[in-house]
């Protein structure tokens, strides 16, 4: 009769079947993200900021061309409007042509 309990079994567990991990330093090569920050390191910070007045000059430019004489109530805006619709409208054309240069220049 076995009156004392039995000693708990230790089991041994087996380790993974996998090779130890290679510590092998493997030399990255640049992505596309990489070569595109030192291609347009060269121009300057203030460029884009010249981009975006010139845009926001040529929006306004197109915008004043565009609004309607009639629902202006100030004589003196409406008249202004009126007389010189074309040369804000080309003046707003050349405003976005300058932009696209600029920025067709600082990219390279």
């Amino acid at each position: 009769m076995h009156s004392a309990a039995a000693p708990p079994r230790v089991t041994k567990h087996r380790k993974d079947a996998r090779p130890p991990a290679s510590r092998a330093v493997v030399k990255s090569e640049p992505t596309a993200a990489v070569h595109a920050v030192t291609l347009t390191k060269g121009s300057p910070d203030y460029v884009s900021a010249v981009i975006v007045a010139v845009l926001m000059a040529a929006i306004a430019c197109l915008a004043l061309g565009s609004v309607l004489t009639s629902p202006i109530r100030w004589r003196r805006g409406a008249a202004f409007v009126a007389d010189n619709r074309v040369g804000i409208t080309c003046t707003g054309a050349a405003c976005l042509l300058a932009a696209a240069i600029l920025f067709a220049l600082s990219r390279g």
